[in-house]
């Protein structure tokens, strides 16, 4: 996982609200147990009746992506709070390996890619309309 610095986590409020998604809160590597199970997410990031679930990868492949998408489906089984939210997924990656950007975009999760001096740039077009998760979360409750 990446450590974040300042520049990057702004970048992400601010390419996040260009798209609509007015985030203002941030919550960083979270852990939730239940039932002898975990989940950890990278980041969080909410309002009043959306959240965005992040995880960050090095190198990230096919096979990461469709990681984060079980995760997203079992989202509310570890994070209660936030059933009635919309749920969109995110991913950052510094490597990009199997077209997994394209593959993750299909999906309808935003994809990041860490550039240099640790900036963040979006790789879904204008065009791009994220998935909300909560349903497919709400139906393995």
């Amino acid at each position: 996982m990446i450590i974040f610095n300042d520049i990057t986590i702004e970048n992400i409020f601010l390419i996040l609200q260009t798209r609509e998604i007015k985030v203002s809160n941030l919550s960083r590597r979270l852990e939730s147990h239940k039932n002898g199970r975990d989940m950890e997410l990278d980041f969080l990031l909410s309002n009043e009746d959306e959240v965005v679930v992040g995880e960050v990868k090095t190198t990230m492949g096919v096979g990461d992506v469709k990681n984060f998408l079980q995760k997203l489906k079992e989202f509310l089984l570890f994070y209660p709070y936030y059933k009635g939210f919309r749920i969109y997924g995110a991913m950052i990656g510094v490597r990009i390996e199997q077209k997994a950007d394209k593959f993750a975009y299909h999906q309808g999760l935003f994809v990041f890619k860490v550039g240099g001096e640790g900036m963040l740039k979006i790789l879904n077009d204008v065009n791009f309309k994220p998935k909300d998760f909560s349903f497919a979360a709400k139906k393995n409750l």
